[in-house]
């Protein structure tokens, strides 16, 4: 902008002896540019992307150039020749800025270090390249100069989750659903999340409080459903499940929980058509598949953990249908299968609710304590407030002599359950010589 205007002066300077003749139009062109910039002018505004507001002065700027150019002589033309070439190269250069959102982003993050908008769009583009930790950082400092903004909350919660902070990740849903009254997202999240990790009394509570505030919210309707399916009221799991193809027809999620729930009806004809309705309206996602194939597998007589090896082997991204069999395993006390399975699942580096307290369990079973002590320390990270685990942690730390932590671990379960036997327990054997 600020080249453009010094380049409109300097060629009414150098035309000034046509002034006589030309001055209405260059004048027009020159008040035209000035007056069309506006206050953005006077008062640059806190946009990083704001090009468009050039568009119309610009009309301006080509009416004294249009105007000034036959007069000019071969040298002024050689310097308009050269300014032309300054404003491609800058053209290239900015050019350049768009080939990527982490560039761009990045780039305005450098440019205008306190722009909330920079580092929010920066964290949503590298937690979209994968980048989980950068995006923790540029989530922080976004929330820093905007504390207030739901959904760069809502965000930053979905990115903690991925990362296996479970804890971290129901706080910032928390706050994001108390900073906007009307945004559903958060309770859904939170629905959700507890659903995934067995908490369903959080998520009878906060579900209805998503779809009070959102009643055509397609998630929270969703995992309503899912919520009424767990607890055995398959009829109205089923009408939540319909309200959500009324809402969204191509709905995937919901065509595979109707399959699911007429499989547990056992009425299989049903099942298949809306499981085959899933993998039909989003061919992408392999869940559906997965379902699909289990199903058929287990009618036609499969025994059940080699269906879930034969799904698994298909549907390797599938780390649910893992750890599904490495349940299977532990069930039937086939520990060093269990465990060898959980790790696989652990391997593909994605957050699967209850993994890692699964695998510890396998570990300290199979004899592996030093596995089972550092799934024991993740998977306290991920539920916080049980019991269990911290004690589980507790006595795999005690077993390869990690006393302090042994004492810490117990501690904090006797700070959630003060009569908790089994802590009890730990804390005398910890106290005595």
């Amino acid at each position: 902008m600020l080249l453009s205007a010094s380049l409109a002066l300097s060629l009414l300077w150098l035309n000034r002896g046509a002034w006589k003749t030309r001055l209405p139009v260059l004048g027009l062109g020159a008040l035209w540019f000035l007056s069309a910039l506006g206050l953005p002018f006077l008062m640059p505004l806190n946009v990083i992307i704001n090009e468009h507001r050039l568009y119309l002065p610009l009309l301006g700027f080509a009416i004294v150039v249009g105007t000034a150019l036959p007069s000019l002589q071969r040298a002024h033309t050689a310097l308009l020749v050269l300014m032309c070439v300054i404003f491609c190269g800058l053209s290239i250069s900015q050019n350049r800025l768009w080939q990527n959102e982490l560039q761009l982003w990045g780039t305005a993050t450098k440019r205008a270090p306190n722009s909330f908008r920079s580092w929010s769009n920066l964290a949503l583009a590298q937690h979209t390249w994968g980048d989980r930790k950068s995006a923790l950082v540029s989530y922080e400092k976004a929330l820093k100069l905007n504390p207030g903004h739901a959904r760069a909350w809502n965000n930053l919660g979905l990115l903690r989750e991925e990362s296996g902070q479970l804890v971290a990740a129901r706080d910032a849903y928390v706050r994001a659903a108390e900073q906007s009254p009307s945004f559903s997202g958060p309770l859904a999240n939170l629905g959700r999340l507890a659903l995934e990790t067995g908490d369903l009394q959080t998520a009878d509570r906060v579900l209805p409080l998503a779809l009070q505030r959102n009643d055509r919210d397609v998630e929270a309707r969703l995992h309503q459903g899912r919520l009424l399916q767990i607890l055995g009221k398959r009829d109205s799991a089923q009408a939540y499940f319909e309200q959500v193809l009324v809402l969204d027809p191509v709905s995937a999620a919901a065509a595979n929980n109707l399959g699911l729930l007429y499989a547990e009806r056992g009425e299989l004809v049903s099942a298949r058509h809306w499981l085959q309705r899933a993998v039909d309206s989003e061919p992408g996602d392999s869940e559906a598949a997965a379902n699909l194939m289990l199903m058929e597998l287990e009618s036609e007589g499969v025994e059940r953990r080699q269906a879930y090896e034969q799904v698994w082997e298909r549907f390797p991204e599938r780390l649910e249908v893992g750890k599904a069999l490495a349940d299977l395993h532990a069930r039937a006390h086939e520990w060093s299968a269990a465990e060898a399975a959980y790790r696989t699942v652990a391997e593909g580096n994605r957050f699967v609710a209850g993994l890692q307290a699964a695998l510890g369990e396998a570990s300290k079973a199979s004899g592996n304590m030093a596995q089972a002590l550092t799934s024991f320390r993740l998977a306290v990270q991920e539920s916080d407030q049980d019991v269990r685990l911290w004690n589980s942690l507790a006595a795999a730390a005690a077993a390869l002599g990690e006393l302090e932590e042994a004492r810490k671990a117990t501690g904090h379960a006797l700070e959630i359950d003060p009569d908790n036997a089994v802590a009890r327990a730990n804390l005398r054997r910890l106290e005595r010589p």
